[in-house]
């Protein structure tokens, strides 16, 4: 048990809530307290966009553990992918030895992942100051619901935003010279 409190304490003097996986938090270390039965949440910010409108980038707080149990259809989970960058992603399918994974905001699915390399499970979320549960049956269904139908909406919906927001840029082009998207 030494080993493990020595890693607990590391992880520990490293801050959990630094504001992401680049920050030095080995994950490595997290993972095999995890796998021993010390789940420590982690707190961070997204960097990226892929899991919008669920997670806003540097704006909403998730909190993952360790991966304590087999991921399920619409569970988000922490991976690192075979070019060693860490992603948050929605699980899309199970297979045998690999887990496939879709951002909310993606439009196709990401590879399959091997099942070692998924390293947490991402069980809330913290939006303007109020936690959302993410690890219940209920989430993972409107999940699911997501993965069938909601991506398409919001997909097409920000198509729209973006054709509109070019016309309206052609029509007043005065209004917008000097300015950065609309």
């Amino acid at each position: 048990m030494n080993n493990l409190q020595s890693l607990y304490d590391s992880l520990k003097e490293q801050g959990q809530n630094e504001g992401s996986f680049e920050t030095g938090i080995d994950l490595e270390k997290w993972r095999e307290l995890g796998e021993n039965g010390v789940a420590i949440p982690m707190k961070i910010h997204l960097n990226g966009f892929s899991m919008m409108p669920l997670i806003r980038a540097e704006k909403d707080i998730v909190t993952i553990i360790p991966l304590v149990r087999k991921p399920m259809v619409g569970d988000i989970v922490l991976f690192r992918r075979t070019d060693g960058k860490n992603i948050v992603h929605r699980v899309y399918k199970v297979l045998p030895d690999e887990i496939q994974t879709w951002g909310d905001n993606c439009q196709k699915a990401d590879a399959p992942t091997r099942s070692e390399d998924i390293y947490g499970l991402v069980i809330s979320v913290e939006k303007d100051g109020k936690t959302y549960q993410l690890d219940t049956d209920k989430q993972r269904a409107y999940g699911i619901r997501w993965m069938k139908c909601g991506r398409s909406v919001w997909m097409a919906l920000q198509k729209v935003k973006s054709i509109g927001s070019k016309i309206i840029r052609r029509i007043f082009p005065v209004l917008f010279r000097g300015r950065g998207a609309f």
